[in-house]
């Protein structure tokens, strides 16, 4: 019997909270083999879906995002930058500042990521209803509020998220209303 229901009797908060962790992490390992298989790594996949999502990003707001040093973050975008994919530009505010910018192959290698990202999400859903689907996004959405405090917790948050799919974002209302 494949009914979730049966999992859930008795299950105490020590239980539930550790259910929630193997299913984040499980659903996190998915996510990050997808990314790898699209972009052979999971930091320049990550990158590129936060650049295209922040177009002008910094390369220490990056940094902070993909849990990078500095010097690691340089060498990453030189890597994207060698490739095709990213483009610096001159920063608004501070002339030393550079801003990051997808090139076209970068769209696309970006846009190939989220879908590969979003046929996994597709596939490790599928055993809930259309209104469990809802339930767990809404739940969610209240937790990630709380684990945005900074705007650097949000970009890591939103790393790998696909903002054309993201409506009322939990994480940048959060921000908003701190």
């Amino acid at each position: 019997m494949n009914d979730s229901r049966i999992y859930l009797r008795g299950m105490d908060q020590a239980n539930s909270e550790n259910v929630i962790g193997a299913f984040a992490l499980g659903l996190a390992d998915l996510l990050l083999a997808a990314a790898r298989r699209e972009a052979g790594d999971a930091g320049p996949a990550a990158a590129l879906a936060l650049i295209g999502h922040a177009p002008g990003l910094s390369i220490a707001m990056l940094a902070q995002a993909v849990g990078l040093s500095h010097p690691g973050a340089v060498r990453l975008v030189d890597r994207l930058a060698a490739d095709g994919t990213v483009e610096r530009r001159r920063g608004f505010g501070d002339r030393r500042e550079v801003a990051l910018h997808l090139t076209a192959a970068g769209e696309a290698a970006a846009a190939a990521t989220l879908a590969a990202r979003n046929r996994v999400i597709t596939q490790a859903l599928a055993p809930l209803s259309a209104a469990e689907t809802q339930a767990l996004a809404a739940l969610a959405a209240r937790a990630l509020g709380g684990m945005a405090a900074t705007e650097a917790a949000a970009a890591r948050i939103c790393r790998l998220c696909d903002a054309t799919r993201c409506e009322d974002c939990p994480v940048e209302q959060s921000l908003a209303a701190a």
